[in-house]
């Protein structure tokens, strides 16, 4: 069996109609546990050409704090954090365990 941590960048919401939702993600999250992995880094949109995304500073983090909560694993979390006070808000409130800040 594999002895070292798994992460999965997980899409969890396409913003599409009829897509993949926060809900089925949680369902897919809980999944990927039972089978092991560790870590989840939550993605949004850029799954097909006509999605419309809703991007935004930390657009990620209320669907991180979702998955963190519902599946209990630690969560990665990016979306446009681009301060160490989005960071911090972030970490303080429980909302994901790690951040990636990016432009």
């Amino acid at each position: 069996m594999w002895n070292k941590p798994l992460a999965v960048a997980l899409i969890v919401d396409d913003w599409a109609r009829g897509g993949i939702t926060i809900p089925a993600a949680v369902t897919i999250a809980l999944a990927l546990k039972a089978h092991g992995v560790d870590l989840l880094q939550p993605l949004a949109g850029q799954t097909i050409p006509d999605d419309n995304p809703e991007y935004g500073a930390g657009y990620l983090s209320p669907h991180a704090e979702r998955l963190r909560h519902e599946t209990g694993l630690p969560i990665l979390v990016g979306g446009h954090l681009t301060t160490s006070g989005e960071v911090n808000t972030i970490l303080a409130g429980g909302r994901a365990d790690l951040c990636i800040m990016s432009h």
